[in-house]
C-alpha cells in the first residue's frame, strides 16, 4: 500500500509553518470528522489525523521530510480547486514589494496591482507573509528561567503564512478584501485592495 504524502493530505506545501499546518488540520478535521460527515469519512479523518500528528511534531516532521514521497509535479497552494493561481502575483511579500506588484501602506493595508487581463480573467494571488506567533514548543512562556530551544527565550517565532487573495473575474479597480489570517480570531484581518491598471 502506498504511503500518503502528508502535505498533500492537508493541502499544503513542504515549506509551511506550524500555524498553517494547525489551521489546515482544524478545517479538515471539522469537515471530515465521522461524527459530522458520517462513518464513511472515518478513513479520510484518520489520514488527516496521521498527517497532522507527523507534521506538527518537529522531530517526526524532520524524519518524514528526509524520506517523504515526492510528487511528480510541484504543488501550489490555491484557495479552491476551480481557481487558478496568477503566478506573476505569487511570492513572498518582500519579493512582490520589490517587483512593485504590492504596496504596503503605513496602516498595514496592501495594494495589489493587477493588469487588465488578470482582472478580466480572475484567479488567486498567493502572498507569503512573515507572521510572529507564540512559540508552539513552549506556548510562548519562555523566559530567562525557562529555556526553549526553538524560540531561544523570546516566546514567539516568525512563520510564513500564505495569504490567498481571490480575484473575481472582471474585478473593478479599488475592490477591497478583509482576509482572515487566523481562523481562531487571534489576529486582525488583513485588508487587500486591488489596483487594476
Amino acid at each position: 500500500m502506498a504511503r500518503d504524502d502528508h502535505y498533500a493530505v492537508l493541502g499544503l506545501t513542504p515549506g509551511v509553518g506550524v500555524a498553517e499546518i494547525r489551521r489546515a488540520y482544524r478545517l479538515l478535521a471539522l469537515r471530515h470528522h465521522p461524527d459530522r460527515a458520517g462513518p464513511d469519512a472515518t478513513a479520510t479523518f484518520q489520514r488527516i489525523a496521521e498527517a497532522y500528528r507527523v507534521l506538527s511534531d518537529a522531530g517526526l516532521r524532520s524524519s518524514y521530510d528526509a524520506e517523504r514521497p515526492r510528487p511528480a509535479a510541484p504543488v501550489y497552494p490555491v484557495a479552491r480547486a476551480t481557481e487558478t493561481l496568477i503566478l506573476r502575483l505569487c511570492g513572498t511579500l518582500d519579493a512582490l514589494v520589490a517587483r512593485r506588484i504590492v504596496y504596503v501602506h503605513a496602516g498595514g493595508v496592501l495594494d495589489l496591482f493587477v493588469n487588465r487581463d488578470e482582472a478580466r480573467a480572475g484567479g488567486v494571488s498567493a502572498i507569503q507573509l512573515p507572521l510572529t506567533v507564540p512559540c508552539p514548543t513552549c506556548g510562548g512562556i519562555a523566559s530567562r528561567d525557562f529555556w526553549c530551544r526553538r524560540c531561544e527565550f523570546v516566546g514567539s517565532v516568525v512563520e510564513l503564512v500564505t495569504l490567498c487573495v481571490p480575484i473575481p473575474a472582471r474585478a473593478p479597480d479599488g475592490l477591497a478584501f478583509n482576509i482572515e489570517l487566523d481562523r481562531l480570531g487571534d489576529l486582525p484581518p488583513m485588508t487587500v485592495r486591488l489596483r487594476v491598471g
